[in-house]
């Protein structure tokens, strides 16, 4: 859509709402009779009720099925499809806190800026929207979405800032550090697939993908399952039953007997590493050509409980 100088917007009243509720747009060269006003807040075209329409003010209802807690564009065109403008509108949540009052519901995102946390000027709505999805992303590591919880982990101010405490309140009446925030959001964003699973997978066990796709107990003395290696399960059921969750990159809690600093490989025993200096462990795979097995680097240990995984690029086999 071509983006003229005669169709002027100056003012959007109020600058965000949810659905059914009431805008009025102020401006210039908004011609007659009555255009149309679209929402797209991802790509999706949503066409607003018009109630009114001036060459100087247009007024419309937010239509349903908006996103919620986004910014979504908002398109405004002349009937003849000739000249229009856009301008970024924020949709709330379905319970929008009051703590900062209209601030907090709707970002301060004046007509034709582009804002964020940084910079109101120079950044985009799509940047708001991503700072939203990492705030949700905290939210979820908590373990919730209360409405305390909400309002202690940030607040967007004045200027459209997202301000996120040093500590926040769990909903239950402790509060997480920002270190166990960090290390939550790290494990809420890490990244992660989803597979069927064989029977007997069991959490943090390595696995492989087999030709049916149902992720397996990988083993080291087979080399084609460590070729196939994917990760760790971290979860088992989620995101729904039969499936489970296995990360292949970043920290994993939930192991044990771990050696600080030391490099793991998959070992012979289904599922399971072993430090790669332990060559004595039974469980270490056998480097004489011929073999069959193979090996393959798969983390490093961070703590005793927390391997770091960052899988070999290529297994060297014994065959």
């Amino acid at each position: 859509m071509a983006v003229l100088t005669t169709f002027l917007i100056t003012s959007v009243t109020p600058r965000g709402g949810g659905p059914t509720v009431s805008v009025t747009v102020a401006g210039s060269g908004f011609g007659l009779p009555a255009g149309s006003v679209i929402f797209d807040p991802l790509g999706i075209a949503l066409a607003a009720t018009v109630t009114g329409w001036t060459t100087t003010q247009i007024d419309f209802d937010v239509p349903a099925g908006v996103l919620e807690n986004r910014f979504a564009t908002l398109y405004l065109q002349r009937f003849d499809g000739a000249d229009g403008a856009s301008v970024p509108f924020w949709v709330p949540p379905a319970d929008p806190q009051t703590n900062g009052g209209l601030d907090f519901q709707y970002p301060a995102f004046e007509a034709g800026d582009d804002q964020d946390t940084d910079d109101p000027t120079t950044q985009t709505a799509a940047d708001f929207n991503r700072v939203i999805d990492r705030l949700l992303a905290v939210e979820a590591a908590v373990g919730g979405s209360t409405d305390v919880m909400r309002k202690s982990v940030y607040d967007i101010a004045d200027n459209g800032q997202c301000d996120v405490a040093d500590a926040i309140d769990d909903g239950g009446g402790g509060s997480k550090t920002w270190a166990d925030i960090v290390a939550l959001v790290g494990a809420a964003t890490a990244p992660v697939v989803t597979r069927p699973y064989q029977a007997g997978v069991a959490l943090r066990d390595a696995v492989y993908q087999r030709s049916d796709g149902r992720a397996d107990k990988t083993d080291a003395s087979d080399y084609l399952k460590v070729e196939l290696f994917l990760g760790f399960v971290s979860a088992l059921d989620v995101p729904s039953a039969g499936l489970c969750t296995i990360q292949y990159g970043g920290d994993l809690a939930g192991f044990a007997g771990l050696t600080v600093g030391r490099v793991y490989i998959l070992s012979t025993t289904p599922g399971g590493v072993v430090d790669i200096t332990d060559t004595g462990n039974l469980a270490y795979p056998n480097t004489t050509p011929g073999s069959g097995h193979a090996q393959l680097e798969v983390g490093l240990a961070g703590t005793a409980t927390t391997l770091f995984i960052e899988p070999g690029r290529e297994p060297e086999a014994f065959i």
